[in-house]
């Protein structure tokens, strides 16, 4: 009896021994399994942060909120020099010219409008001419000047004077027939500009001395754009053109000078010369 139990007790141990080896092997691969799961999920989760973060960072850049500011006060900066810094012009009155129906003749009708700040200041018209002078409350003036015949050379005897003309607007001005003269030959008109950049005594210099002279403006045929010297008469007897009589559509100032506001309205009253 002895012999047996100690014999049971052996294969029991050996038993027990080989069950305990078996459980300990399948802990080890259920606990590997659990680190690489671990192991992947937090890759996983590493890659979507790197991802989050890089996403994050890119808005930060074009969201910065320290650039806005900049490009807003940039903005607010320039803005001013694009909006227009003078009063809108609104073209009121119109005009009609006279001569024909003073002197009962057949010619063409001009027209042309002016805003409420200007004013007529003189009207004459008879057989020989008409003349139309708009004035603002600075001493600048528009006039008109129909004058029946060609304006002979005559002006200065002492200087003259060199002036630059160039183009600032087209003229709504056309020109057509007058009785059975067609002056369409013309071609197109301007609103010009015309500054001073030389002068000359003629009792004294052999060449034009240059100088920043005045300004004025006048309405003339696109083909006057360019130099010219030897000019000698006032800016309403020198710079017309010829329409079966001299015409005339010019603006001059007082102090030689046009403020920004006054250059705008006096392009506009030229620029809506035009036949009626």
């Amino acid at each position: 009896m002895n012999i047996s139990r100690k014999v049971v007790l052996f294969v029991l141990m050996i038993t027990v021994l080989i069950c305990s080896s078996a459980c300990g092997n399948n802990d080890t691969v259920e606990n590997a399994t659990a680190d690489e799961n671990i192991t992947t999920e937090y890759s996983t989760e590493n890659t979507t942060i790197s991802e989050t973060t890089q996403s994050s960072t890119t808005n930060t850049t074009i969201t910065d909120p320290t650039t806005e500011p900049t490009t807003q006060t940039t903005n607010t900066k320039t803005e001013p020099k694009t909006q227009p810094t003078s009063k809108n012009i609104v073209s009121t009155n119109k005009y009609k010219t006279r001569y024909q129906e003073v002197n009962m003749v057949t010619y063409p009708t001009f027209v042309f409008n002016y805003s409420d700040n200007w004013r007529v200041t003189q009207e004459e018209c008879n057989q020989e001419e008409e003349k139309v002078v708009l004035e603002n409350n600075n001493g600048v003036k528009i006039t008109f000047l129909h004058y029946s015949n060609k304006i002979q050379n005559g002006g200065s005897t002492i200087s003259m004077r060199k002036d630059k003309i160039s183009k600032v607007s087209l003229s709504r001005f056309v020109p057509g027939k007058v009785q059975a003269t067609d002056y369409s030959s013309l071609g197109e008109f301007m609103v010009a500009k015309i500054k001073t950049i030389g002068e000359l005594n003629m009792k004294l210099d052999s060449e034009y001395k240059p100088i920043d002279g005045n300004v004025s403006y006048a309405v003339l045929p696109i083909s006057e754009i360019g130099t010219r010297s030897d000019v000698r008469n006032d800016v309403s007897g020198e710079y017309s053109f010829w329409y079966a009589s001299t015409i005339s559509f010019t603006a001059t100032s007082a102090n030689n000078t046009f403020t920004e506001q006054e250059e705008r309205e006096v392009i506009s009253i030229l620029h809506s010369f035009r036949l009626a």
